[in-house]
């Protein structure tokens, strides 16, 4: 199943690359190429998903072109941390995210924000993903940790909406 079929499916965009790569390959596997991942390997980021066309491939055009957001999902964290090290995330996943995000702006027929969901701590890998082209967050799971909702506003909110 492509990443069209997948949003077709759940009536909303698909799932993130990083979630892609999950139910794919599952957790064990996915954490393992991960984790063994070196400058050695032919591509470490192939685990992220082998085809990038596959994830940048076209968008149709006619089913909302007056919208002015794009909802991109990963759940990137558990309760309590980031599901991949942050410096793995930095090397393998955000250089797609920025891509995926830069893409979408190119191609929507008004200017778009990036509404961006994942779930748990990601605190850490914030400024990577405003970085990458996130406008919005949602969730905030407060519940989370590092997720303070005053935290997040005096460091992020100059570049983010919650």
């Amino acid at each position: 199943m492509n990443r069209k079929q997948v949003a077709y499916v759940l009536g909303r965009n698909a799932p993130g690359i990083f979630e892609i790569a999950l139910w794919m390959r599952g957790f064990e596997k996915l954490s393992t190429a991960t984790c063994s991942a070196t400058s050695r390997s032919p591509s470490p980021a192939r685990h992220y998903h082998g085809d990038q066309d596959e994830i940048l491939g076209p968008r149709p055009r006619t089913a909302r072109p007056q919208r002015d957001d794009d909802l991109e999902a990963d759940d990137l964290a558990s309760q309590n941390r980031c599901l991949v090290n942050p410096e793995l995330y930095r090397k393998l996943i955000k250089p797609r995210h920025t891509k995926l995000f830069a893409f979408i702006r190119k191609h929507a027929q008004v200017p778009v924000k990036i509404f961006y969901h994942s779930c748990g701590a990601i605190a850490e890998i914030l400024p990577d993903l405003i970085e990458s082209g996130i406008d919005i967050l949602n969730p905030v799971q407060v519940s989370a940790t590092g997720m303070d909702t005053r935290e997040l506003k005096r460091r992020f909110g100059k570049d983010l909406t919650f």
